[in-house]
């Protein structure tokens, strides 16, 4: 009898060991398609001779469809890139890129308040962004990120290869875009900088199939915070503004 318990133990244990929930040790990467939405955010604009803000201005995401316009147009989607480890069963350390885009909306009608390129002053008025203004972080609203993830399993199929988790957590990091700003005879900036930084929180659907692959659905929110926007190639044309995030995201993996 004691002879058929330890045998039942040492197949659970190893079961255990090779089942897809042990994932302590373990690194991963995936990678993904996102959506985002943005809220509405101020833009203060500063350099030689004016310095004017834009109130309460509407951007949007600009994904590419799926197929072989990648290729075809040498476009990049929006995206994310993941690669983490798992320093026991249930928590794993990401560091990430998110490859979003942001555009603002055009045409729209804004508030403007100070003096703008051309000298002229505005006390809260309103102007027509369309011919004035082109803003996007197209080249990428780039936010490189860290988080921490904690994972909550809720089935797992008897053969252990397969299974199914919740999961949740936090995450900060600097963004780094490559921002297309076109404004009254100036020229554009296509250089990538350190502009900001941002926080967010994160959860969602985590399926594991044949122990190694993985897809992965995630709804991310957060915060940014874009202290410098080049705006010229003249280091004295700034741009700054802040704003909230939702991120839409689907990736597919594998773990090793």
């Amino acid at each position: 009898m004691i002879r058929v318990l330890l045998l039942v133990s040492m197949l659970l244990i190893a079961n255990l060991e090779a089942g897809v929930l042990n994932k302590e040790g373990k690194y991963f990467v995936s990678w993904g398609w996102n959506l985002s939405e943005y809220t509405n955010t101020d833009i203060q604009f500063t350099g030689n001779g004016y310095s004017y803000t834009l109130s309460d201005v509407s951007a949007s995401d600009r994904q590419t469809d799926f197929g072989w316009v990648y290729i075809r147009e040498q476009t990049i989607p929006q995206y994310d890139l993941r690669i983490g480890y798992f320093f026991n069963d249930r928590e794993s350390i990401v560091f990430g890129g998110d490859h979003m885009k942001y555009v603002m909306d055009s045409p729209q009608v804004v508030k403007i308040n100070g003096t703008d390129q051309t000298g002229k002053v505005h006390n809260n008025g309103t102007i027509e962004v369309a011919g004035f203004l082109a803003f996007e972080h197209t080249d990428g609203l780039n936010y490189i990120n860290l988080a921490y993830n904690y994972f909550l399993p809720v089935w797992e199929d008897s053969t252990h290869r397969h299974a199914i988790s919740l999961f949740g957590g936090a995450g900060a990091g600097v963004v780094v875009p490559r921002s297309n700003v076109t404004m009254l005879g100036k020229s554009r900036n296509d250089k990538f900088r350190l502009a900001g930084y941002g926080i967010d929180i994160q959860g969602g659907l985590h399926i594991d199939l044949y122990e190694n692959f993985f897809f992965r659905g995630e709804l991310k929110a957060g915060y940014i915070d874009m202290i410098s926007v080049a705006t010229s190639p003249d280091d004295s044309d700034r741009a700054m503004h802040e704003f909230g995030f939702f991120e839409y995201s689907f990736s597919i993996g594998y773990t090793f």
